[in-house]
């Protein structure tokens, strides 16, 4: 999706400006070539080479958000047209043997706009890195987007009870310990009323990346219904679970906008049932009796 309508984005303006100052300075400092001297297949070449680098900018420009990695594509990719322009041109052009710099602006952007493109297409690859653990985080090992939540992208309730039971199988073979959360957001009503619901659709958005990128690998973050959402620690106790809890209240209430609006309550629930729906259905039950002994972690 578009971050920016192709209308208000300057990045077409310049990509246009600078093919209009290629032809400018040749028409300036160069004189037309006879058409019989015109070499057509070099022309054919350079000619295809320049119109694929120009569909490689838009679709940079149409499917990429902005950010740092985008502006180093962009950049490096403005310097290899600028270069394979003057290079079609002078096809076209011949000049004068002491303009010099139309031999420079010709060669010289092309490693410069190569070695741009490969710090940009680093970064690409540092970014598509962090996506793959974040989607790790969101599927655990198990993938159908029939149970994608649309609005935050987390897996819903559904999925996760597909997980817990393996996850249940897995701990049964390897003595593992396992434990559920449950995190609800208490007053987010409020949120809506006050800022209206595009903003409670942004903070539970923000909220559910937040889990994504604090949490570690192995964990599974899952969107139970509006403002409520299960967690599942494989490999983990409860006490380890409740110092995660704690670490997670702060990075929420610090990272999440209008978080003081709300208030985040967690409830914990170490796995020791045979399947998915009676662990789930402890995890609810016991809400009241960690609340009774006063070990319920709340924020």
């Amino acid at each position: 999706m578009l971050s920016t309508p192709i209308w208000r984005d300057a990045r077409w303006p310049l990509l246009a400006l600078l093919l209009l100052v290629c032809i400018g300075f040749a028409l300036q400092f160069g004189s037309p070539k006879p058409a019989a001297i015109v070499d057509y297949l070099d022309v054919l070449g350079e000619g295809s080479t320049l119109l694929l680098a120009l569909i490689g900018v838009g679709a940079l420009l149409l499917t990429r958000p902005r950010g740092k990695v985008t502006t180093l594509l962009f950049v490096g990719s403005l310097l290899l047209c600028g270069s394979l322009t003057l290079d079609l041109l002078d096809e076209f052009f011949r000049y004068p043997e002491d303009v010099r710099y139309m031999s420079w602006l010709e060669s010289l952007p092309l490693p410069l706009g190569l070695l741009v493109l490969a710090v940009g297409m680093f970064g690409w690859h540092q970014e598509q890195k962090l996506i793959e653990r974040q989607l790790r985080a969101r599927e655990l090992h198990y993938r159908d987007h029939r149970f994608v939540d649309p609005l935050t992208t987390l897996y819903n309730r559904n999925y996760l009870e597909h997980i817990l039971q393996r996850e249940i199988a897995l701990r049964f073979e390897h003595r593992d310990e396992l434990c559920l959360l449950h995190l609800n957001v208490k007053g987010f009503a409020r949120i809506n009323r006050v800022h209206g619901s595009h903003e409670g659709d942004r903070m539970l958005q923000r909220l559910g990346e937040l889990l994504v990128t604090l949490l570690r690998d192995t964990d599974l973050v899952c969107r139970d219904h509006s403002d409520r959402f299960l967690l599942l620690l494989p490999r983990t106790e409860r006490d380890e679970a409740l110092a995660l809890v704690s670490f997670l209240q702060q990075a929420l209430l610090q990272e999440l906008p209008y978080a003081e609006l709300v208030r985040f309550d967690f409830r914990c629930h170490q796995v020791a049932e045979d399947n998915a729906l009676a662990a789930l259905q402890q995890l609810m039950l016991e809400r009241n009796k960690v609340a009774a002994h006063a070990t319920m972690a709340t924020c």
